[in-house]
């Protein structure tokens, strides 16, 4: 979910809630095969699982003045250690906060973690809009900042420079303070293993169209416009909360779609696309969770039904989602 300001320096493990569900098809809803109980029709909850409070600190991680949010964690069966990407946010470039991606390690399967480096940094930036309500010109000052992320090990990866990625959202925090998730991207970045010394390689992944070029240039597909992508994606107005499952050779990514319905009513949904080739090209798959999903979770925001932080698991061969309406 989107970072709260947390006033400490700890992640909050509180409720979970476990979904099995799919879209009920219409227009523009592709489908390359939604393995397990991801396939298309209807959506089933199951029950609500209370596992209390804990807090998982990181030792040595080296400031955290908002705290710590968004864990994603790969901890292979039998391996020596695991790893945990995470956001932390900043009070840096006031009145703006800021945010990026460190990541953790624990070797004795998640009871301690301790702090290896930072995958990105926040970086200043300056931006062409036609949107001038944001800074009150056409040219916008602020930061580039980076959550939300999902780490995943790919092992079959034929370049072992790319075997572990990690994928979140950049976007735009202006100089006044205002978190614009439209003048962004979704990125990832690739090492061959996690280490204090390691040095992320980043690619801007998915790009849209926006108020502002920075969202479409530079990016690896605009998904606005690609002919593959764009049945599914297009209706997005940004993408977000970005949740991988690897499979084989093949990697699911679970998204947020937020869709611009009027300036009072913009729903947010999940998709899924879908890569064969380690994250090289992607292909729809269809949408997991739509808008009647997330009014039938509960889901009754101001400005309109909204679910997010969509999070793949599979176990014994069936696919999960969790999400957070």
């Amino acid at each position: 979910m989107r970072l709260p300001l947390w006033t400490s320096t700890s992640l909050l493990v509180s409720s979970l809630l476990l979904i099995a569900c799919g879209s009920d098809g219409g227009a523009a809803q592709p489908d390359a095969g939604i393995p397990g109980d991801l396939d298309a029709g209807g959506c089933t909850k199951a029950t609500e699982h209370d596992v209390g409070t804990k807090r998982i600190a990181v030792a040595g991680d080296p400031e955290a003045f908002y705290g710590l949010g968004d864990p994603s964690i790969v901890y292979p069966s039998g391996a020596a250690a695991g790893f945990k990407s995470y956001s932390v946010v900043l009070a840096a470039n006031a009145p703006a906060i800021t945010v990026h991606t460190r990541l953790a390690t624990s070797t004795d399967h998640g009871a301690t973690w301790s702090y290896l480096g930072a995958v990105n940094s926040v970086t200043p930036l300056s931006v062409t809009t036609a949107d001038t309500a944001i800074c009150g010109a056409a040219s916008c000052d602020g930061v580039w900042t980076h959550e939300v992320s999902s780490i995943i090990d790919d092992p079959t990866d034929p370049d072992p420079a790319r075997r572990y990625k990690i994928f979140a959202h950049s976007y735009l925090i202006s100089a006044a303070g205002a978190n614009r998730y439209d003048i962004g991207s979704i990125d990832l970045w690739t090492a061959p293993a996690p280490a204090a010394d390691t040095t992320w390689t980043e690619t801007r992944l998915f790009g849209w169209s926006s108020n502002s070029p920075r969202s479409s240039t530079g990016v690896q597909t605009v998904v606005t416009t690609d002919p593959v992508l764009s049945p599914l994606l297009s209706r997005c107005i940004f993408l977000t909360e970005p949740g991988a499952l690897v499979r084989g050779n093949t990697i699911d990514l679970a998204l947020g779609c937020a869709i611009f319905e009027s300036p009072t009513r913009i729903p947010i949904e999940i998709v899924l696309v879908r890569s064969t080739d380690h994250g090289a090209s992607w292909s729809p798959v269809g949408t997991l969770l739509d808008v009647a999903d997330a009014e039938a979770l509960g889901a009754t925001g101001a400005i309109g039904p909204q679910i997010n932080a969509g999070n793949l698991l599979e176990v014994a061969g069936t696919t999960y989602l969790f999400a957070t309406p």
